[in-house]
């Protein structure tokens, strides 16, 4: 007898992406599909910084930088927070905690910063103290479980957050965290120009210690390619894990081969929850769990 097994688990998704953002706070837009959700998850997920140890690297600019040892105190907390996994909420910008915020140094440079300030300073909402026109800010570019120190700099700084001497120390660094193409010429631009092409999330090539690179490509919408590139993946994965338990339910289910128990005529399956390289999903008729490894991205 043909096994019938109803699953979605593309929707499941887009159900458990509504579910954390209503927790955040998140209203939505009317016109919001499921990958706009997505995509406004993924950005708060990235801009909060997961809580996970990480790889501390240093570069040289930041390492000769007097404000380094100025602020050793304040650098020293975030550093340890970085290797122990613990939270940075309190040195994050308070807009970063808003789901819906788009930062666009971090959206288009991949640069997170930091407000430099000791943990003791942290006023009544958990946030460290940020004088105006005295706050300095330590910039951080954060890929898989490294993050990279690149410098520390003056929050009062004009077109700090366009300014193109930011990639050139990542590039001077760690040349192999930008796309440097070979046969195109990239552009010199000034900060006032990417902040207007920033207004516009235009991409472009730009010149940086003699070569070319690519800051992340973005769409016309400000979300990172790469975080569209995800979302598509991630679905395949899904469909793909779908098609395998309704071949093999009995495999993820053991239980469900018993002769015994009488079950329905239909078996509902949902995806809970993704951990690491595992789908979980949930037998809805005994509320059991298993794990459907999916292959990696």
């Amino acid at each position: 007898m043909q096994l019938l097994v109803a699953m979605n688990f593309v929707d499941d998704l887009d159900a458990m992406t509504i579910e954390r953002l209503t927790r955040l706070g998140y209203c939505g837009q009317r016109r919001d599909r499921a990958f706009d959700r997505f995509a406004t998850l993924h950005a708060f997920t990235e801009r909060t910084i997961p809580p996970i140890s990480y790889t501390v690297r240093l570069s040289a600019e930041i390492r000769q930088n007097p404000k380094f040892k100025a602020h050793k105190k304040a650098v020293d907390e975030i550093v340890t927070c970085l290797k122990t996994g613990e939270t940075l909420r309190p040195y994050l910008s308070r807009q970063a905690i808003a789901p819906a915020y788009k930062d666009g140094m971090l959206l288009s440079w991949g640069i997170h910063h930091l407000h430099l300030n000791t943990i003791d300073s942290a006023e009544k909402d958990g946030f460290v103290s940020r004088p105006r026109g005295r706050s300095e800010l330590l910039l951080v570019r954060i890929e898989g479980q490294t993050a990279y120190l690149i410098e520390i700099v003056p929050h009062s700084e004009q077109y700090l957050f366009w300014n193109p001497r930011l990639l050139e120390i990542v590039d001077r660094n760690w040349p192999e965290l930008h796309i440097a193409p070979n046969l195109i010429t990239g552009g010199e631009f000034t900060p006032e120009q990417i902040k207007h092409l920033r207004t516009y999330w235009g991409n472009y090539a730009i010149a940086v210690n003699g070569r070319t690179i690519f800051p992340k490509a973005m769409t016309s919408a400000g979300v990172p390619v790469e975080t569209q590139m995800r979302y598509r993946v991630l679905c395949e994965q899904l469909r793909t894990v779908e098609s395998d338990v309704r071949h093999r339910l009995y495999e993820f289910f053991p239980h469900k081969a018993s002769p015994q128990l009488s079950w329905p005529a239909i078996h509902e399956v949902r995806l809970v929850g993704i951990e690491g390289d595992y789908f979980v999903l949930q037998d809805q008729s005994t509320l059991r769990l298993c794990h459907a490894r999916h292959a990696p991205a």
